[in-house]
């Protein structure tokens, strides 16, 4: 199971440290998908970047759609339903990626829902 997977059957997110969890100077692009596994593998959201191009920085942040229930990779176990609650928090956390935080989380907070 992939943290941002066990973080919504938890109510618990992992975001950034605030050294990280800040606006990100370039154009973020965010995108919501249908089948979120499709785009990310195993993990519930996913980004790319940062990178440039002609027109700047870039980076791109994958998120499910709201309403948009997430299983497991073999989709035998629901975890739970994507609202606006997650939504931004899939957002703070990939964004700390794009600001540079390390994929293996280092000084991670957890935030829980309340």
């Amino acid at each position: 199971m992939g943290l941002l997977t066990f973080i919504l059957a938890t109510s618990i997110a992992v975001l950034p440290p605030h050294k990280y969890d800040r606006p990100f100077h370039g154009n973020l692009v965010i995108t919501e998908h249908q089948n979120i596994l499709e785009q990310c593998g195993w993990h519930v959201a996913c980004m790319r970047g940062p990178y440039r191009d002609f027109r700047g920085v870039f980076c791109e942040i994958s998120i499910p759609k709201q309403g948009e229930t997430i299983y497991s990779l073999n989709y035998s176990k629901w975890y739970g339903k994507v609202d606006w609650w997650w939504t931004k928090q899939f957002i703070k956390h990939e964004r700390g990626h794009c600001n540079g935080w390390p994929g293996y989380h280092p000084n991670q907070r957890l935030v829980k829902r309340k």
